[in-house]
């Protein structure tokens, strides 16, 4: 084809340029697909309010939600590292490579599901948290091994985060005693 007026000089030429072009796009369009980590979004934790940091119910477990969303499978993982409130990493996670089965019905793409989870405020490893403010910072991996956020760097500061508290301590009630009336 002569690319300037349109007239077809050979077609086997043109054929095979349009094949070309399909191969390569396809093959463009594939690695670039692969290369989509999936997408976390709206991490939070039950029972905060007005800016102040869920505290974590150690007996019954707190909700954990998010929405996750994945181009290509229908399953990620989750990895939910423990910060303290600065930043610093403790070694600990909620949860290391729970796997996550996005859209049951596997129906449409992307795949998303909006998640909730249960922790107690337990380490994946055993072991407690002390008493304290924390942050919980969600990784998800596709099957591509893409994280979203990018977690090359291992237990760190990257992922999607969200502040919590550690309190085991009981409240502490003091009795009064206005005269000989008892005054809690």
């Amino acid at each position: 084809t002569d690319w300037y007026d349109g007239t077809v000089k050979d077609a086997a030429i043109t054929s095979e340029q349009l094949n070309l072009a399909f191969v390569i796009t396809r093959d463009r369009m594939k690695a670039f697909s692969e290369s989509l980590p999936p997408l976390i979004t709206g991490l939070a934790i039950a029972g905060a309010g007005a800016g102040a940091p869920a505290i974590i119910d150690t007996q019954n477990g707190s909700a954990i939600t998010f929405h996750a969303l994945e181009n290509r499978s229908q399953t990620v993982t989750l990895t939910a590292n423990i910060l303290k409130a600065d930043g610093t990493p403790t070694g600990k996670k909620a949860f290391d490579a729970q796997t996550i089965t996005l859209d049951p019905n596997g129906a449409n793409l992307p795949w998303e599901k909006d998640v909730r989870l249960t922790w107690t405020g337990t380490p994946t490893g055993g072991g407690t948290l002390d008493d304290g403010e924390y942050k919980l910072c969600a990784v998800l991996t596709d099957g591509d091994n893409n994280s979203f956020p990018n977690s090359s760097q291992g237990d760190d500061t990257s992922g999607a985060c969200t502040g919590f508290t550690i309190d085991k301590t009981p409240p502490f009630v003091q009795r009064a005693f206005v005269g000989n009336k008892l005054i809690v």
